[in-house]
């Protein structure tokens, strides 16, 4: 899948020190897609609409800088769509799962940062289709890996 999103984060941390503990979720609306045909058969794609996150956050900060592991919950709303002979297919799930990842926030300005963060998400695998065929059609995990920017004022 490829493409991208934009969103927003609300959070709250907690300093003692130079250690950093938070607790922030995100939400963001998507357009991840992917698709693939046969040629005269079938065309499917898949897409993801919007996504999200709920995490703690263990940080440590050097001056104005904080360098932090996150994890926690993932979701992802997501839609299959096929079409094959002329009919078309459409199904769509909510999908959980977990996400961690790493990141660096740089305090620029009073209380205005930026951070730049890796998130890699595994979201469980869903049945799809199953008002149109016995049974189902079963997905496999989906891993979604972003890096991702944003700028953060701080109350």
């Amino acid at each position: 899948m490829s493409g991208g999103f934009g969103g927003g984060t609300l959070g709250y941390n907690w300093q003692m020190g130079s250690l950093v503990l938070g607790l922030e979720t995100d939400a963001a609306g998507a357009d991840l897609s992917a698709s693939d045909s046969t040629p005269g058969l079938a065309t499917g794609s898949a897409k993801i609409d919007a996504l999200g996150t709920v995490r703690g956050r263990v940080g440590y900060a050097i001056n104005q800088v904080l360098l932090y592991g996150t994890g926690g919950f993932a979701w992802a709303d997501t839609k299959l769509s096929v079409s094959t002979l002329g009919t078309n297919f459409s199904d769509s799930h909510v999908l959980t799962g977990w996400t961690a990842g790493a990141g660096v926030e740089v305090m620029f300005a009073p209380k205005w940062s930026v951070k730049a963060e890796y998130l890699y998400r595994s979201l469980s695998s869903q049945t799809y289709f199953a008002n149109v065929v016995p049974g189902g059609v079963p997905t496999g995990t989906l891993n979604v890996n972003s890096g991702q920017v944003g700028v953060n004022y701080h109350f």
